[in-house]
């Protein structure tokens, strides 16, 4: 498949898989090659496949080879027969926040004023609120093994309670923190004081 981000994020995982699972993974490695911003997660289940998106495209002229490429994917979704989900996020890795520290037991503290990015815009007039979910709402991850700290689930349950799309990655290394991220605000009235919800629900 001669794909530089393929080899370096999926190598390893790939080994063993079948034919069609490597083609979906490379259609999925596709999209990153072009300017959207956003995550997907798809799940297979004994009655067939669900896709949950919210892909953000920055230039219109690419919208038809978008399509696309994204539609090649969810047609290689449909072909692989098995129980699990795979989740990806596409996100702008310049707007990533970098924290230091200097030993590996102390606290990664960020500097004064940084905070996340994020981006403001109408949401649909009619939107089934049943539909809204965040993947930490049903407890640990069952596929990561992961226990966030009592006081980040507050957090994401503050957020909850705010009408917005998005994702938050924490990669944390012994003297090193990057936070990768990508939030869209979505206000139904216009009026929304964005910044002081950020202040007060996203503060860093």
């Amino acid at each position: 498949m001669n794909d530089v981000q393929l080899d370096r994020y999926y190598k390893n995982f790939m080994q063993g898989m079948g034919e069609t699972e490597k083609a979906f993974l490379a259609a999925v490695s596709r999209l990153g090659r072009y300017p959207v911003e956003g995550g997907l997660a798809v799940r297979w289940e004994t009655d067939g496949v669900y896709i949950d998106t919210s892909l953000n495209l920055h230039d219109p002229t690419l919208k038809t080879a978008f399509i696309r490429a994204v539609n090649n994917m969810v047609y290689l979704a449909q072909a692989i027969y098995r129980q699990g989900i795979f989740k990806s996020c596409l996100f702008n890795a310049r707007n990533t926040l970098h924290i230091d520290r200097a030993e590996p037991d102390q606290p990664f503290t960020p500097e004064r004023g940084m905070q996340l990015k994020y981006e403001v815009s109408a949401a649909p007039e009619v939107e089934d609120e049943s539909r809204v979910h965040s993947y930490f709402e049903d407890g640990p991850d069952p596929e990561e093994f992961l226990v966030l700290p009592q006081t980040i689930i507050t957090a994401l349950e503050s957020l909850n309670d705010i009408h917005h799309t998005g994702m938050i990655i924490f990669e944390a290394l012994p003297r090193h923190l990057k936070i990768h991220s990508h939030y869209r605000l979505l206000d139904r009235t216009g009026r929304v004081n964005s910044a002081a919800f950020w202040a007060r629900y996203c503060p860093l």
